[in-house]
């Protein structure tokens, strides 16, 4: 797990991650939380940035680490979706999990057994 931070120096946009080891991994409801509340207000500071200042390596950089960290948030929802999928009934997700994530997520019912698909390990 990695809190992001977002940073403009001289134009140039940052993006550092501090790395939790496993040492520091959440164990806690709270913590889960934490994580996730780091997370949204990052991506709420990224919002907010100009990329205006940007130059064209600079923007065509931004874009790739942008596309790396989405690649990586797939990780987290496998995960999710395969506990589910293993230790949760069809009364708690009020249907099938295909019908839970659908609902949930407002995404297609199609798009939800890719998604269940996809998170086999």
């Amino acid at each position: 797990m990695c809190h992001f931070s977002f940073t403009v120096i001289s134009g140039a946009l940052f993006v550092s991650a501090r790395r939790y080891d496993s040492n520091m991994l959440a164990n806690s409801r709270e913590e889960l939380v934490e994580v996730f509340d780091a997370l949204d207000a990052d991506l709420d500071r990224l919002d907010e940035v100009s990329f205006e200042v940007l130059s064209t390596p600079e923007r065509l950089r931004s874009l790739e680490r942008l596309e790396c960290l989405a690649r990586r948030l797939p990780a987290a929802q496998h995960t999710l979706i395969n506990q589910l999928d293993t230790q949760a009934s069809e009364e708690e997700l009020g249907g099938t999990l295909c019908c839970a994530l659908a609902n949930r997520l407002r995404i297609t019912k199609p798009e939800a057994g890719r998604r269940i698909a996809e998170a086999k390990p």
